[in-house]
């Protein structure tokens, strides 16, 4: 059978023919045999004309291990597996001798003889090698001169032509020469409707590759940010930070508050004040809000005069439903005696440090004041500093 198949240029046939012979057992143990069987199943494969089959063959041939035992014939498989082009020079000067002659530990195949067969088998080879290159310019290229495709196969302008011509009317390619300006083109016309698929197919990837990027991006600005924060509070641990102080009057001046903010009404007396610094949390400003002593009264306790007030400012809010704003207010306490609490509350600041103020308006006051000494014992550079800044000559107003 094998035989008759490389009488008729059957030669995927007679590959798998040696393949079977390959695979049965009694050559598998004889390792000559073996290596001989496998030389042939490569070459025939290689002399194979291309398509799906012959394509899965390979790749699948290319993980046996055995191809090590025979390393020029695994190379010429990873040539046509490879989706470069083929030199047919680089095949003279590396392969012609070994798969032609006998070598004192590799005994040659009869595929490529100086018989008159052996003769039109290594012609098909070199074929092969144009169609493999022919391939891959297809896959690569949309158009290219006549005259530089011949250059890149070794071949004529003349022969180029036949070889692509050939392939066309096999379908294994879509290629159109145009003489008249010595070009070939190898895209396809599509419909507009496969135009659309593929724009479509094209516009998800696209987004995709910006999805991850985007996402990628935001991880590093994350894992920077981790850093930078972890840097900033190891250097605020070894500052001595300025600690919030209550005088005698501080909880006098939160009363006054409160009576202004209630336009000295009489019910005003009955928020009662209380300030102790013992009371903050780790350094963290802390209120609490209870019934007062006297009958109708509220206890605001706090560890400084700006938790106290906001323990009023939290009162007026969420008990009194009452609001105090920069451009009014709206007050909702009536009568003689304040709103009681059901369940004391108590609230600690989220944040160890707080500043008060607009960074736009820092040209009210800061200015004239030297706030970038702190921020640079804390690690800012000057550069920052100054960008954030705004100076005397460009004030807010």
């Amino acid at each position: 059978m094998i035989e008759m198949d490389l009488h008729d240029k059957n030669y995927f046939d007679a590959c798998q023919h040696y393949k079977h012979y390959y695979d049965t057992p009694r050559i598998k143990q004889d390792e000559e045999k073996m290596k001989q069987s496998l030389k042939y199943v490569v070459l025939y494969l290689a002399l194979s004309p291309y398509n799906n089959e012959q394509s899965d063959f390979l790749h699948r041939l290319f993980l046996d291990k055995n191809l090590e035992q025979i390393p020029k014939y695994k190379d010429v498989l990873q040539r046509f597996k490879t989706q470069e082009l083929i030199h047919w020079k680089d095949i003279l000067k590396n392969f012609k001798y070994e798969l032609k002659n006998d070598t004192k530990d590799d005994p040659v195949t009869n595929v490529f003889t100086n018989t008159d067969d052996g003769k039109k088998r290594w012609k098909d080879f070199k074929v092969r090698v144009v169609e493999h290159n022919m391939r891959i310019m297809a896959k690569y290229y949309t158009r290219a001169r006549t005259q530089k495709m011949a250059e890149l196969l070794d071949l004529t302008k003349d022969e180029a032509e036949q070889f692509l011509s050939n392939l066309v009317s096999t379908k294994t390619i879509s290629a159109k020469i145009d003489r008249l300006q010595d070009i070939v083109t190898f895209q396809q016309k599509k419909s507009p409707q496969e135009i659309l698929n593929d724009w479509s197919v094209n516009l998800n990837s696209l987004m995709t590759i910006i999805n991850k990027t985007c996402h990628l991006i935001n991880k590093e600005k994350t894992v920077h940010a981790l850093y930078y924060f972890e840097g900033c509070n190891a250097i605020a641990n070894t500052i001595q930070w300025p600690k919030p102080i209550a005088s005698s009057s501080t909880a006098q001046a939160i009363s006054d508050l409160i009576s202004r903010v209630l336009d000295g009404v009489p019910i005003a007396r009955l928020f009662q004040v209380s300030i102790n610094t013992n009371l903050a949390v780790n350094g963290k400003d802390i209120f609490e809000l209870s019934n007062g002593s006297m009958s109708g009264s509220i206890l605001i306790s706090a560890s400084s005069g700006v938790a106290a007030a906001w323990g009023f400012n939290y009162y007026l809010k969420y008990v009194a439903d009452s609001s105090f704003y920069w451009s009014g207010k709206n007050i909702r306490l009536t009568g003689s005696s304040l709103i009681p609490i059901s369940t004391p509350i108590r609230i600690v600041v989220n944040d160890l440090y707080r500043w008060y103020g607009n960074p736009c308006t820092f040209s009210y006051s800061a200015v004239f004041l030297e706030f970038f000494k702190v921020f640079l014992r804390m690690g800012f550079p000057q550069s920052e500093l100054d960008e954030y800044f705004t100076g005397p000559a460009f004030l807010a107003w």
